[in-house]
């Protein structure tokens, strides 16, 4: 069975947890700052992950 939560992967949520932290908010833009990398970069981590959500949620 393949790895569900990659690093990569926890690395994003680690960096959301700290963004949401004190009540912000984990923009695609603020999250792309954090990482170094461009925005739809990090929309696509994102919607890798959410499918991986829901494909883990059928089992």
């Amino acid at each position: 069975m393949p790895e569900i939560i990659t690093q990569s992967i926890q690395d994003y949520l680690k960096h959301i947890y700290e963004l949401n932290e004190h009540g912000g908010s984990a923009s695609t833009n603020e999250l792309a700052a954090r990482v170094n990398i461009a925005p739809a970069s990090v929309a696509g981590m994102l919607q890798k992950t959410f499918e991986r959500q829901a494909t883990v949620g059928e089992l």
